[in-house]
């Protein structure tokens, strides 16, 4: 959950689930066969990430740490996971994100992504090409 809210309070524990659901919900129905990774490290999940393969390619429709394992590689190592999939299929890779996210720029600009936004967009496009070796 995170921003502060009480983990313990049912009643927002409650809602953060409605709300998992809803997203999950819209997500099936905006991207249809899309594939969802659990990252676990032990018996606690950390992560997830849901992508939708395409005819243009592989589309990272989300990734999402738990807020107590943030900035410790779990983020990177999903995207990685994904990539190394996407490369040995020859795939690009694609996602969107907000303008404003700055920690999920700089997460897909070192793994090798171009982010554009035209001006005043809230989203913008970033673009990985796949690494193949000759």
């Amino acid at each position: 959950m995170g921003g502060g809210a009480d983990e313990t309070d049912p009643v927002m524990v409650s809602l953060a689930g409605m709300q998992v659901r809803a997203r999950d919900l819209a997500y099936a129905a905006d991207w249809p066969g899309a594939r969802r990774r659990t990252a676990w490290i032990g018996p606690e999940r950390v992560g997830a990430v849901i992508t939708s393969e395409g005819p243009g390619g592989l589309h990272v429709v989300d990734i999402a740490v738990a807020p107590g394992q943030r900035r410790r590689g779990v983020g990177r190592a999903m995207l990685e996971a994904v990539l190394r999939e996407a490369d040995r299929a020859g795939l690009e890779t694609t996602a969107r994100i907000l303008v404003s996210n700055a920690a999920s720029r700089a997460l897909f600009a070192a793994a090798g992504f171009r982010f554009h936004a035209e001006p005043a967009q809230v989203q913008g496009v970033a673009r990985r090409s796949p690494i193949t070796n000759m």
